[in-house]
């Protein structure tokens, strides 16, 4: 998100906004985050499914980054209208990425036999409150050189591609995840699995029934 505050006032530029067109360009990735939060946060709650929501997240947002540009990859023109609606992508993808984080990161720590005590409240939350901050310092730096140098299109061509290279990180450690509580569970019939896994171990069974 950050790397989207040095760069898009200049590609807003083509459009021929004014001052005030700019700010209401601006303002729809965050109105889209905000609104959302509160929704992904309940699921990831509720149903214990931050895992998936990350993987929808990720899909999400590189999906916006490719519509953004576009994408040279992509057979579409650059419009005021795609610049909106990929707005509103990014948003609404990196709300479902960043907000069950927190809470998917401790359930894995305690699913790993991390303490459920404040030594690992306060580990999963200096390592969120340490990344966040780190990201947001990165990636403006990044983006403006990349924007230099192989221009704006391209650039959010890479973040798409991270974010899909983010997916497959995503799903590949939920499946390992399920893997490993499926045979924990067969080993010692003691409930292992985190409620992510629970969920897509009973979905899959009902499946195959």
């Amino acid at each position: 998100m950050s790397f989207l505050d040095t760069v898009l006032a200049v590609f807003f530029d083509k459009f021929g906004l004014d001052y005030v067109q700019k700010g209401m360009m601006f303002s729809i990735l965050s109105f889209f985050y905000t609104i959302t939060s509160p929704l992904f946060g309940r699921l990831s709650d509720k149903n214990g499914c931050g895992k998936l929501l990350m993987i929808y997240g990720a899909i999400t947002t590189g999906c916006g980054y490719f519509l953004l540009g576009p994408s040279p990859l992509l057979p579409v023109q650059s419009t005021l209208l795609l610049a909106a609606l990929s707005q509103i992508t990014i948003g609404c993808g990196l709300s479902a990425q960043l907000i069950p984080a927190f809470n998917t990161l401790l359930q894995t720590a305690k699913s790993n036999d991390f303490p459920d005590n404040m030594q690992t409240l306060g580990l999963v939350s200096g390592l969120v409150n340490t990344c966040t901050p780190l990201g947001a310092f990165i990636g403006p730096i990044i983006g403006s050189f990349l924007v230099e140098v192989i221009k704006f299109q391209w650039t959010v061509t890479i973040f798409g591609l991270i974010n899909i290279g983010l997916t497959l990180i995503f799903i590949t450690s939920v499946l390992c995840a399920v893997f490993s509580c499926q045979l924990h569970n067969n080993k010692t019939n003691i409930p292992y699995c985190t409620v992510n896994e629970q969920n897509v171990i009973s979905n899959h069974e009902s499946i195959q029934s």
